[in-house]
Parts: structure tokens; sequence; C-alpha cells
């Protein structure tokens, strides 16, 4: 299937949906920012870069840690314009509206983050090697993206309160899904070992690995999302 990424935030009735979606639920933001500030030590004068960093709560909050510069990179113009108006009382702070893998710069970085966007990636490995290059050595990347047990599913087969169906979890395609009342969201199925492989022929070593359960869902059998955390080792 082959099927043309859209840029769906800057589409304005899909991005002010994806707003109240935030506003309603409080507690998804908050649980998603804690399990990456567990994996984050101390940022005190680490130079920082945020792939698909949205409206910038991320940037503000390794800033507030002491972090020495943050740098957020997204495609959305509606994320890095809200970003900015968010940001306004925070220096060493820099918003690019740019497809990561259009974003081309010689600065190396300490700390790279990239939360809940991997899944909309199709090209994994040409996106961890871009990464791998922009780490300094022994500089640490950190990356959350939907578990591939929810990407593995179909437009068809939606959760159910007892069960949830893997469709094709060895296929890795492009899998279309409804979301906040759209039906045509895009995002990238690969399974768990392409996931580990990938980093790995990158110079990406595993350091840890999370799979949390959100607190404020009745869904406990299957973790919402995926969380790795790895070191640049050459």
């Amino acid at each position: 299937m082959n099927i043309k990424y859209k840029n769906k935030y800057d589409e304005n009735d899909f991005f002010d949906d994806y707003l109240k979606f935030r506003k309603d639920k409080p507690e998804n933001n908050k649980f998603e920012l804690e399990c990456i500030l567990t994996f984050i030590a101390d940022v005190s004068h680490l130079d920082v870069l945020d792939i698909g960093c949205g409206y910038g709560d991320i940037c503000r909050k390794v800033l507030d840690m002491g972090a020495c510069s943050v740098t957020g990179v997204d495609m959305s113009s509606n994320m890095i314009n809200l970003a900015i108006n968010k940001s306004k009382n925070y220096s060493n702070l820099q918003y690019i509206c740019s497809d990561f893998m259009q974003y081309d710069s010689n600065k190396k970085f300490d700390l790279v983050l990239s939360s809940y966007c991997i899944h909309y990636v199709n090209d994994i490995d040409t996106l961890f090697a871009k990464i791998s290059a922009q780490l300094k050595i022994n500089g640490t990347f950190i990356f959350s993206q939907q578990h591939p047990l929810f990407t593995s599913r179909s437009k068809s087969q939606q959760q159910n309160n007892n069960f949830w169906t893997i469709e094709s979890y060895l296929l890795e395609n492009a899998r279309i899904n409804p979301w906040i009342g759209h039906n045509d969201t895009i995002s990238y199925h690969r399974t768990f070992s392409t996931i580990i492989n990938s980093t790995i022929k990158n110079d990406l070593q595993i350091v840890s690995i999370l799979e949390p359960s959100n607190p404020s869902s009745n869904q406990d059998t299957l973790p919402p999302f995926l969380m790795i955390k790895c070191i640049k080792i050459k």
C-alpha cells in the first residue's frame, strides 16, 4: 500500500481538535512528560535537540532543568507558531519549522529527544542515521513512539474492553487509523525487532527500555508506547 504522508497538524480543523484533545486529557500530557523525564539525567550545560517538538513543552522543561541551549524542530507551522508564543520568556531556545530529514546543521548535540513521533516516519534507518550523525560521541538519544502492538492494528479493528486485535504484525507498512474524530491519520507500523536493530546498526547502544502503563487509563493490559534510551558509542 503506497500512502503519501500528510502533515495533518497544518490542517486547521485537525489541529484544533488535537489541542482540544490535549486540553481535555491533561493527565495524558503529564504521563508522557513524566515518562521521558525518567530517562533524562542532569542536563546542565547540555545542548539539546528535540525532534518533533510540537508546541515546545519538552523544550521548555529541559531549559528549566538547566540545559545550555535547546533547538526544537517540527514540520508543522501551526505547532512552531504555538511553541514560539508559549516560549516568549525563554532564551537559548530556537524553533525551526522543517522536516527533520531536511534539517541542515553542522551542530552536534549532547542530547537528542523525540517524543511520540517516530511512528510518523516511514524510513527509520535513515532517520536514526541522521540522528546519530547529529549526536556527539557518548551523547544520548531518547525517543518514544506508539507501541508496535498499537501500530499493528487496522482501522477496522479497534480497541475492545477485553481485547485488542493485532493484524499483520510482521507486515511493515503504513496504517490508516481513526484518531480524535479523523479517519485518515497515518502511522507506520514496524516490528519491535526492526526498531531495536535500527538503533544497533546506527551505533546507538540501548541502555534502557520502558513500556509504561498509563495509570489514568482503564486499559492496563497493553503499554500505550515504547520508550528507548540510547548512547552513541562511536
